[in-house]
């Protein structure tokens, strides 16, 4: 099954580079990146941080246009509600 992964996901997979080490080259930490990653807010600064590590390949609208995938428990609750 193939997931939708986050433009941040595809470029370190493409580049060969860990989650850590990208975090380290852009001055914030893997949590950071996660929750980013999970659609958590952040501010501005950190996403052009985070674009400037890439090298411009991936822009603001990149790192937050991406919608997580649902994990469906929101249909559940309400389902369960009813």
């Amino acid at each position: 099954m193939e997931t939708d992964q986050h433009p941040l996901m595809k470029y370190l997979q493409k580049k060969g580079e860990s989650l850590s080490t990208f975090a380290k080259s852009a001055k914030t930490s893997r949590m950071q990146l996660y929750r980013i990653m999970a659609g958590e807010g952040t501010t501005t600064s950190r996403l052009k941080q985070i674009s400037e590590a890439t090298g411009g390949e991936l822009s603001l609208a990149d790192l937050v246009s991406h919608k997580p995938p649902s994990s469906g428990s929101d249909e559940q609750e309400r389902e369960s509600a009813a």
